[in-house]
């Protein structure tokens, strides 16, 4: 009998769905042993009217998962899980096409496919469509270190709407992107309401910023940014300290997490002296559409 397939296209997931993909990347990470980055904390808060999400369903089992995420409007980064079951039948190459399809529709450029740095098949499967690797990162905990002392001028409070001119300045310096893409890096945090994005200032002058993205116990550390004629200051350090601090006293979260580029060696060094050890490493491969 001939089974039954599809591909659900989905702007935002229901509870059922999410349960369905959680499933499945459980079952995915106890086979391969290899834990897949599928930005949980946006899943669970898709917004808008474009499609971001694709479910692939063979006899109303969920076969694989495709998921897209983009943090301006040049290029989006593409994660997905298949389940063992179903692997080397083609369902991620035609995940893919359909969300190279919705990518183009949108005016990317082009596509980033995340890789897990010790998954050899991943790898495989980026090269054998033809792309080239970009960039690494590496995955971030700080768990059981003592809590930093800080010291210093530095003082953090919330953003408020007076701030945006202020905050996509710091995007474009921290990020190296346009001014229009700063400002939709910015609009897509303000509009995630579990996010926290705090303004570091000396006697009223902006100094730095920082996003804390609230998990279950956990908070994830994004968007951290230094004006760039403040830089070597030690004040990244400081900003970096009080939103630890921040963490632990405030938002009542044990533990941090965050992402750094394996090439910014001052970025790790600062990170690793705050408690921070590398947990694993991400590896990014780009495909122009």
């Amino acid at each position: 009998m001939e089974k039954l397939q599809k591909v659900v296209p989905c702007i935002t997931l229901t509870a059922a769905q999410l349960e369905e993909i959680k499933e499945l990347e459980l079952i995915c990470v106890k086979h391969d042993g290899i834990e897949m980055k599928l930005n949980w904390s946006m899943l669970c808060k898709r917004r808008g009217s474009e499609v971001n999400d694709l479910l692939y369903y063979e006899d109303g089992r969920l076969a694989g998962f495709l998921g897209i995420y983009f943090f301006g409007r040049t290029e989006a980064e593409i994660s997905g899980i298949v389940h063992p079951d179903f692997r080397r039948r083609g369902i991620f190459s035609a995940l893919l096409k359909k969300a190279e399809d919705e990518c183009r529709k949108n005016k990317f450029q082009r596509i980033l496919l995340i890789c897990p740095g010790n998954s050899s098949t991943g790898k495989e499967f980026a090269l054998a469509k033809k792309a080239e690797y970009s960039f690494s990162e590496y995955f971030m905990e700080r768990k059981d270190a003592a809590l930093p002392a800080s010291s210093g001028s530095i003082s953090l409070r919330k953003t408020e709407p007076g701030d945006f001119k202020t905050l996509v300045t710091l995007n474009q310096e921290g990020f190296s992107i346009s001014k229009e893409e700063a400002e939709e890096f910015l609009k897509n945090m303000m509009e995630n309401s579990g996010d926290i994005t705090l303004i570091a200032e000396i006697e009223g002058m902006p100094v730095g910023k920082i996003g804390l993205k609230l998990e279950s116990d956990n908070v994830f550390i994004y968007g951290f940014s230094v004006m760039e004629k403040l830089r070597g200051k030690g004040y990244g350090r400081q900003i970096l300290q009080q939103s630890i601090q921040y963490t632990q006293e405030v938002l009542k979260k044990k533990y941090n997490s965050l992402e750094v580029a394996a090439e910014n060696e001052g970025a790790l060094h600062l990170y690793q002296s705050c408690g921070f050890v590398t947990v694993r490493s991400i590896d990014y491969y780009a495909s122009p559409l």
